[in-house]
C-alpha cells in the first residue's frame, strides 16, 4: 500500500509543469524507488497533462495572447525559429517545461500529433539522462544504501 501511495504521488509530481518526469523520476530514484517503474509512472503523469495541454492549446493560446510576452516565451519562440520542433522538443523540457513548448509549438501551427510525439520523446530523453546521472552519482559516491524516504 505504501508503494502505491508513493507511485501515485510520483505520478502527480510528474504531472506538474516545470517539475515533470524529467525531475520527478530522478527524485524517485534518489529515494530508492525502482528506476523502471518510476520512469513509467512519471512519464504517464507527465504525458496525461501534456496531452491536456495539446488538446486545449488553442484556448490556452488565446489566453496567453491577452498577456504580455515574457522572456521565456520569446526564448522558446527563438528556439523554434532557429532549431525547429525537434530542437525545441529536445531543449524545451529541461529549460521551460514540456507543456509550454507544446503550447508554443501549436501556436506556431505545428500539428498537434507531431508536437505531442516530439515533446513526449524529448521529455522521456531528459528523464532517462537525468535518471542515469543520478544513478551514476549514487554508484560513484557509494550511496547505494541512502534513502531519502523509507519504504519506497
Amino acid at each position: 500500500m505504501d508503494q502505491l501511495v508513493f507511485y501515485f504521488a510520483l505520478m502527480l509530481l510528474a504531472s506538474i509543469p516545470w517539475i515533470e518526469a524529467s525531475f520527478a523520476v530522478p527524485i524517485a530514484i534518489l529515494t530508492g524507488a525502482n528506476p523502471v517503474i518510476s520512469f513509467i509512472v512519471g512519464m504517464f503523469g507527465n504525458i496525461v497533462t501534456l496531452l491536456l495541454a495539446v488538446v486545449f492549446a488553442s484556448q490556452i493560446k488565446e489566453w496567453l495572447n491577452k498577456r504580455k510576452r515574457t522572456k521565456s516565451t520569446k526564448r522558446v519562440t527563438n528556439t523554434f525559429e532557429k532549431y525547429g520542433l525537434v530542437g525545441a522538443a529536445l531543449l524545451g523540457p529541461i529549460l521551460l517545461g514540456s507543456h509550454i513548448v507544446a503550447i508554443i509549438a501549436i501556436s506556431m501551427n505545428i500539428p498537434k500529433r507531431q508536437t505531442f510525439i516530439y515533446v513526449s520523446l524529448g521529455t522521456a530523453l531528459w528523464a532517462i539522462v537525468l535518471s542515469v546521472l543520478v544513478q551514476f552519482g549514487i554508484d560513484l559516491f557509494g550511496l547505494e544504501n541512502m534513502r531519502l524516504l523509507d519504504g519506497a
